[in-house]
């Protein structure tokens, strides 16, 4: 598991091998952090979805380039996500925000 705030996040995986789970949710990009002593990862992205395994929903995302150009390659991009079942989006969506604001992820910018 990995944190952020106190949202408790799935264990980081690879994001060519992630199976995404049939739920709304928030997601996080990640790319592995050699910069960092004291995280392994830096989040690049958050983001919200009703339906985190809707087909393409990771290569056809408006900031899928931008995450491939933070990460150098798709092999350094990993997804983690929070998964909030029945939720609204202005729920989601206020939860991203505070995220974002509190971790500026280069790519919400």
């Amino acid at each position: 598991m990995i944190y952020f705030a106190n949202y408790q996040f799935t264990e980081p995986e690879s994001i060519r091998d992630w199976q995404a789970e049939d739920k709304a949710g928030i997601f996080v990009i990640l790319i592995r952090d050699s910069k960092s002593k004291s995280q392994t990862y830096r989040a690049i992205y958050f983001g919200e979805s009703e339906n985190l395994s809707d087909s393409g929903f990771i290569k056809s995302h408006h900031s899928y380039d931008s995450w491939i150009r933070e990460a150098e390659s798709e092999g350094n991009l990993y997804i983690a996500t929070f998964s909030m079942p029945d939720s609204v989006s202005d729920l989601r969506q206020s939860i991203v925000f505070f995220l974002v604001k509190y971790y500026h992820p280069v790519c919400n910018a």
